[in-house]
């Protein structure tokens, strides 16, 4: 079992979630790399994604798991998947791990980019205003919830490019595209659904974020 990470950037931002796992497919078989298939009716390779983004968003830490026939070492990985990829999904890190990491469900925070010059004129307004911040979630029914957004905000940096924020994701998740247009509305900061950047993916461990990294390296 092989896990990935990858950057997604430039047009994958504007690819949705399962379309992006269906290049992955493609770029596993181009690659000649023999990923097993599930078991059942509708069999399927077996490839684990981390959970998806908000639409327009790159990112600089993806996921993927596949369960794979044979080893391979890091290098060997990362070289047939860079070769059979477009450009603008692109591994960095592999590793061979004895169990799947299972960073759909195991990833809890997530730490973003936010560009905006404009931030650093609201600095002392904008960590005030994110401690109490609430922004509203309407369902596919049209019922509304109001998010506390506070609650799920674990730390935050402003500096002239922009902001950093380190926030709740999976199970309790901060829609960060929201947490920014509320912002912007607070603020007039200009910022786009392209100036976010996710950076880093998380998992608690003993009551602790750990980098994913560091947890999938703890597998091998």
């Amino acid at each position: 079992m092989i896990t990935i990470a990858f950057e997604k950037k430039d047009n994958a931002i504007y690819v949705a979630h399962t379309d992006i796992l269906r290049t992955l497919n493609r770029i596993f078989r181009r690659a000649g790399i023999q990923v097993n298939y599930s078991k059942g009716f509708n069999r399927h390779m077996s490839l684990k994604l981390s959970q998806p983004l908000p639409f327009g968003i790159a990112s600089k830490e993806e996921w993927v798991t596949a369960d794979i026939e044979k080893e391979y070492s890091e290098k060997e990985i990362l070289q047939l998947f860079n070769e059979n990829s477009p450009p603008f999904l692109t591994a960095y890190k592999a590793y061979n791990v004895k169990t799947n990491p299972n960073l759909g469900g195991q990833v809890v925070a997530s730490d973003y980019f936010i560009a905006s010059k404009k931030a650093i004129q609201y600095k002392d307004e904008i960590l005030s205003a994110l401690k109490t911040l609430e922004y509203t979630i309407t369902n596919k029914k049209g019922i509304e919830t109001i998010k506390q957004a506070g609650k799920l905000i674990y730390e935050v940096k402003v500096d002239d490019k922009g902001i950093y924020v380190l926030c709740g994701f999976g199970n309790n998740n901060l829609r960060i595209d929201l947490l920014s247009e509320k912002l912007n509305s607070l603020f007039d900061l200009d910022i786009t659904i392209t100036d976010i950047v996710r950076l880093k993916q998380y998992v608690e461990r003993a009551g602790k974020l750990l980098w994913a990294n560091e947890y999938v390296k703890s597998l091998v």
